[in-house]
């Protein structure tokens, strides 16, 4: 946040919310500020990712003018598989601010040195995703270890994450395979978590090289990370990107 007065001066101070306080840049408490007045707006402006300005009134009576830009770590995207399509994806992720991980289930590939624009790589079991990854709300998956065994055992496992997005590799008929073997096993998904789930993978874009592929995919997963459906920018009505619109909280009486 950058604060500016009468004088045209500013300075600057930082908000994070799993702290629920202002800080200055050295760390130190940002006594001067109204903190209680900022961190409704600072709350609101971060976890929709946006930036505005705040009006709010100072200890000394002064109207502040706080300009409040949101700085948040990227979306992970995972993305299960060591082949060579996989490239490409973790090529235009990591190109569009996402933190890429790539997942293999088999030891004998370096993943490191066959995917060295991966954030990180993750050599585990099936069985064992739990343990070797932390999904939360905004990691996002990719499925295409092109194994129909460790594919379903992922998405099994992915479906019962908070992950907003599954992707899966394959046509329609493979998903429902999966389903029979799940039902089978007495396995069985609601409809809630059923939504998260994208197969066959990615927009029509209607090509089928690997690059052609990963740029499917890839804008699929950016349109549900940014809370879109996918469609032509000719159709959507009124402004490109969405304004956003912040009411700080009333001055207290002096």
């Amino acid at each position: 946040m950058r604060t500016t007065g009468p004088d045209g001066l500013g300075e600057r101070a930082y908000y994070r919310p799993d702290e629920g306080r202002l800080t200055l840049p050295d760390g130190s408490p940002a006594a001067d500020w109204p903190a209680d007045a900022l961190a409704g707006p600072a709350a609101d402006l971060a976890e929709r990712g946006a930036a505005d300005v705040v009006r709010v009134e100072g200890a000394d009576g002064r109207t502040l003018e706080v300009f409040v830009d949101e700085i948040a770590a990227p979306d992970d995207l995972v993305v299960f598989g060591t082949g060579h399509d996989v490239g490409p994806v973790v090529e235009f992720a990591e190109r569009n601010d996402f933190r890429v991980t790539v997942v293999g289930f088999r030891g004998a590939v370096d993943l490191a040195e066959r995917f060295p624009e991966a954030h990180r790589t993750v050599t585990t079991s099936p069985g064992a995703l739990d343990e070797a990854l932390d999904v939360d709300e905004r990691t996002h998956a990719v499925v295409m270890t092109h194994n129909f065994v460790d594919d379903r055992i992922a998405v099994e496992a992915l479906l019962r994450s908070p992950a907003p997005y599954v992707g899966l590799m394959g046509p329609r008929e493979r998903f429902e395979e999966m389903l029979a073997a799940f039902d089978e096993e007495g396995t069985t998904f609601d409809e809630s978590a059923l939504d998260s789930l994208y197969t066959p993978i990615g927009l029509d874009l209607g090509g089928g090289s690997p690059y052609q592929i990963a740029h499917s995919i890839v804008g699929e997963v950016l349109a549900v990370s940014n809370g879109r459906a996918p469609r032509h920018l000719r159709e959507r009505e009124g402004h490109i990107h969405d304004r956003v619109d912040v009411d700080a909280p009333p001055s207290p009486e002096p």
